[in-house]
């Protein structure tokens, strides 16, 4: 259960960030999209001055877009520890390994109480049945004993 809850977390985290990543990947696609496109017009123009103003807007929004990037890598980073996946990877293993060796050993606890069960019904079944010898004899012997005394 501890298993599938974290696979479940792992993948929803995975998720957001890719789709975070997308996003953002696009966004930086899209500006330096918009920046071709007003350098071209620029150029049509030819005006030098407004190229470089658009040149640096695009430099100031593609830092910032790969900022968040960077952020959002490292975050990700963080809360899988530092090498990510594979860390998770390992613990969940660890956490198989651990529930089959508990498995494994109430499988031979098990196995143990049943043959004790077992042991003591056999047990049970041959004390009644000698309480049950006992009694035919005592039986027997009350009969012997009241026919003799109906005798004399």
């Amino acid at each position: 259960d501890r298993l599938r809850t974290r696979d479940a977390e792992y993948r929803a985290m995975k998720g957001a960030y890719e789709r975070k990543l997308d996003g953002l990947v696009a966004q930086l696609d899209e500006a330096r999209g918009e920046r071709d496109e007003a350098l071209r017009r620029i150029h049509a123009r030819g005006s030098s001055a407004g190229a470089g103003a658009v040149k640096a807007r695009y430099e100031d929004q593609r830092r910032k877009l790969e900022g968040q990037i960077i952020e959002l890598r490292r975050r990700v980073g963080d809360s899988c520890g530092k090498k990510g996946g594979e860390d998770m990877s390992k613990a969940l293993q660890k956490t198989i390994e651990t529930l089959k060796a508990e498995k494994a050993r109430m499988l031979r606890q098990l196995k143990k109480e049943s043959e004790r069960n077992r042991a003591v019904v056999v047990a049970n079944q041959r004390e009644i049945a000698k309480l049950r010898r006992r009694e035919k004899v005592a039986c027997e012997r009350v009969r012997k004993l009241e026919k003799s005394h109906q005798v004399q």
